[in-house]
């Protein structure tokens, strides 16, 4: 097979490796949300709250809101990736490359200027 087309399959295999990603950091940003609402209701409905317990559950709002902001972060950049690829025709690219090859395989030279007869006369000078 030729360098075109195994780097071609090398990129979709990327590509589809990235969407996966894509949709299990949208299943971890969906999950962070979540999290951070349960615990902002938690606060809402909290009869009594000490200094303590107020510090630790603002160390856990930190960590993650940090973490969420890290999926975002890792989102956006895959979101512009993906979108260059959108619409992309592997396929098409592909059956192109593989008509090319073939027709590399099966070509025919047709002498233009040196005819079996001019050849023959050249053969026999040297």
């Amino acid at each position: 097979m030729c360098i075109a087309i195994d780097t071609l399959d090398m990129i979709r295999d990327k590509l589809d490796k990235a969407n996966k990603e894509y949709r299990r950091l949208r299943q971890e940003l969906s999950t962070a949300d979540k999290t951070i609402s349960d615990i902002l209701h938690e606060l809402e409905f909290c009869e009594a709250l000490s200094a303590s317990q107020g510090y630790k559950y603002a160390r856990m709002l930190k960590k993650l809101r940090k973490d969420r902001r890290y999926i975002k972060n890792e989102l956006e950049e895959l979101q512009v990736f993906l979108e260059k690829f959108a619409g992309f025709d592997f396929h098409k690219l592909k059956k192109s490359l593989l008509d090319l090859e073939n027709r590399q395989k099966h070509r025919k030279y047709t002498p233009r200027v040196l005819t079996p007869e001019k050849r023959e006369i050249m053969l026999n000078i040297l």
